[in-house]
This record gives structure tokens, C-alpha cells and sequence, in this order.
């Protein structure tokens, strides 16, 4: 189950890599934007270790997706935007997306609403873990100018 766990996380990494290749980011930035993606899916793993609940670890992961991702920006002096994309590429619900679009073609409506439900949850938790981050950070931020 760790060599398991511990190739995924590699895989997140990779995966996040590419994509931040694919955004054309700093050849400097591509090893944070790398690390933004494994962290966030061994966040992912690990929450899934003490619950089921989709929803939630979907917002634990992305919530911690947008803190690093702001912090790095921060750290780096870039936009924030290219941390958090690479970050939160593993967690989109790309395997539930396809088994929905397959069940509506093979017209097998029970699938349809077992992964709909799925690919919704996982999609709702991803934005409003990161809309709750951005939230809560301009809020502090504001309140440490004035």
C-alpha cells in the first residue's frame, strides 16, 4: 500500500509537471509547480486514510492546494495562478467526468447519477477549497493594511 501511495504522489508530480510545461512556466518554477501537484495528492491519501468522504478530503486537498500555491508565489515573486493550477491537477475528476459521459451514451441512468453525483462533489469541493482559501486570505490581508 506505500509503494502504492508513494507512486502515485510521483505520478501527481509528473502530471503537474507537464502541465506547468504545457503553461509555459519558469524552467526555475517547474520543480515548485512539480512539488505543488504531489503534495496536494499525498494530502489527498492521507485524508483518505481517516475518512470516505469525498467531498471533504477534496476540500482539505484543495484548500491546501491554494495556501502553497500562494505562499510560493510569495516566496517566488510570481503569480499564484501557476502554482495553483499545477497543484490542483491531480484532483480533477477527470475518471468520474468519462465514466459519467460513457454511462449517458450507453444510456445507464443509474451510472449517470452515481458519477454525476461523484464528479460534482469532487468538483464543488475543488473550487470551494479554493474560493475559501482566496476568501479568507484577501480578508487577513485586508485587515492587516487597515
Amino acid at each position: 500500500m506505500m509503494w502504492d501511495h508513494l507512486l502515485q504522489i510521483l505520478t501527481a508530480c509528473l502530471g503537474s509537471l507537464g502541465f506547468g510545461m504545457f503553461f509555459h512556466i519558469e524552467r526555475k518554477k517547474l520543480p515548485i509547480a512539480a512539488l505543488s501537484g504531489g503534495l496536494t495528492w499525498g494530502l489527498y491519501l492521507f485524508c483518505g486514510l481517516f475518512t470516505d468522504q469525498i467531498f471533504l478530503v477534496n476540500l482539505i486537498a484543495s484548500f491546501f492546494a491554494a495556501a502553497f500555491a500562494e505562499f510560493m508565489a510569495h516566496l517566488f515573486k510570481a503569480p499564484a495562478t501557476i502554482f495553483t493550477i499545477s497543484a490542483v491537477v491531480p484532483l480533477v475528476p477527470g475518471g468520474t467526468l468519462y465514466y459519467t459521459m460513457r454511462a449517458i451514451v450507453e444510456r445507464r441512468e443509474a451510472d449517470v447519477v452515481h458519477y454525476g453525483v461523484l464528479t460534482g462533489l469532487t468538483a464543488g469541493a475543488l473550487a470551494f477549497g479554493l474560493l475559501l482559501f482566496t476568501g479568507i486570505y484577501h480578508f487577513v490581508c485586508r485587515l492587516r493594511k487597515e
